[in-house]
């Protein structure tokens, strides 16, 4: 984990949200389904039980890929410079390398400068407060994976609350571990109910991950591309209403964004070039002219 200490409340709160619902399906819900419906449900859950929380685990305490910094003194750039251009033969055409003014390095394309954990990370996706880690190049599988075992192990849970409930509502369900149906039905309710708000938002970023899984894009480039393209339409909306002699009489107008993420500089005063293979893992698949 390198995420801030603010993230431990949430990181609890997302073992508390599986643990307790899990911990009352094996207690409440399996005797009645191992009965009366059959060892299929409990089975499952204990299979996704555990995988959810060793990959949770993974997620957490896997390295994203930190990008490892330099000396200060041996990345003191040359002013003048913001990008670099280097040639990576497995790839056979150029990347552009970026410099990193908090880091001090130069950062390979696809990867990104996390605030929450202060680090330059490959193919940076996104700080992940749940799991208290960022999400990227060497962990981004097994956050994924995580996603689909958790929203498999809600369905299941609740499906069981669900099938236990309902089996042999009138004889069996009365006297399992000592406790009457009147008991129950809170306990049942209240977990299927914190199921359900917990599968809907479960599901709509299970489906958003598989689509960024198919395009081959993160969340970060998806969130620049659209900041891209709301600056381009922002700019069409000026000039079609008429905007333009305002915009050119205040100077250097809507040109001076073009500055904004443009910082620091410069080469590597040592002659080494340890960015160059974090560059190639890091470009693999990288789509012809994409530029992070």
């Amino acid at each position: 984990m390198c995420g801030p200490a603010e993230d431990v409340f949430l990181t609890c709160g997302v073992w508390l949200s599986i643990l307790l619902p899990s911990l009352l399906f094996f207690w409440q819900a399996c005797p009645a389904l191992l009965r009366d419906v059959g060892p299929f449900l409990p089975t499952a859950g204990a299979i996704l039980f555990g995988t959810t929380v060793c990959l949770f685990c993974l997620t957490s305490y896997t390295d994203p890929g930190v990008i490892p910094r330099r000396a200060p003194s041996s990345a003191d750039p040359p002013a003048g410079k913001q990008t670099r251009m280097v040639w990576i033969p497995s790839l056979e055409r150029e990347v552009q390398l970026r410099w990193c003014v908090t880091c001090k390095l130069w950062r390979p394309p696809r990867s990104s400068h996390c605030s929450s954990c202060d680090n330059c990370v490959l193919a940076f996706d996104h700080h992940c407060p749940f799991v208290g880690n960022c999400i990227g190049l060497r962990n981004y599988g097994w956050f994924s994976s995580f996603l689909l075992s958790v929203q498999a192990l809600a369905v299941v849970v609740l499906i069981g609350f669900l099938m236990s409930s309902g089996a042999n509502h009138s004889s069996s369900l009365e006297h399992i571990q000592g406790h009457d149906e009147e008991s129950r039905s809170p306990v049942f309710i209240a977990v299927g109910v914190l199921i359900g708000l917990l599968v809907i938002p479960l599901t709509g970023l299970v489906g958003y991950h598989c689509m960024l899984v198919v395009s081959g894009s993160t969340t970060k480039e998806r969130w620049v591309a659209a900041a891209a393209r709301g600056r381009r339409m922002g700019t069409a909306a000026l000039e079609a209403g008429g905007w333009n002699k305002l915009r050119d009489d205040g100077g250097e107008g809507t040109s001076a964004a073009q500055g904004v993420a443009e910082q620091g500089v410069a080469e590597q005063a040592d002659g080494t070039q340890p960015a160059h293979d974090e560059a190639r893992l890091a470009a693999e698949g990288l789509p012809e002219g994409t530029q992070i």
